[in-house]
């Protein structure tokens, strides 16, 4: 179990994780477009500041279906620790997190993940 410092200090870590995220495709966008972030991106963040996980997580979850790799790393991160973080758990099939695992590889410039990747 782990302690409140823990858990508080992990759900900042998250928290800045998705401020990046909407700052980073804020700052991304073309200058003929709005530079306004995805609006997933804000409904994710919106429901993660009151504490709706299961609403962020679907925005979060939805983002990641669609490539969006810091989605992907926050979706992972909320599937492998959501019980201690958040007192809920976030069930995805084991399909669907390996593919949100290989879109957050992918970002980072891998391109083949180990046949034996832990995808738990």
């Amino acid at each position: 179990m782990m302690s409140l410092r823990a858990t508080v200090s992990a759900r900042l870590v998250l928290s800045a994780c998705l401020a990046g995220s909407l700052l980073a495709q804020a700052s991304n966008s073309r200058a003929d477009e709005a530079a306004l972030p995805d609006p997933l991106m804000h409904q994710a963040l919106a429901a993660y500041e009151v504490n709706h996980w299961q609403k962020s997580f679907a925005a979060i979850g939805a983002l990641a279906d669609a490539g969006h790799a810091d989605a992907a790393r926050v979706a992972l991160l909320m599937t492998r620790h959501g019980s201690a973080l958040f007192r809920e758990r976030f069930e995805v099939t084991p399909a669907r997190r390996l593919q949100w695992l290989e879109t957050a590889v992918r970002a980072q410039g891998v391109t083949r993940l180990a046949a034996n990747a832990d995808t738990k």
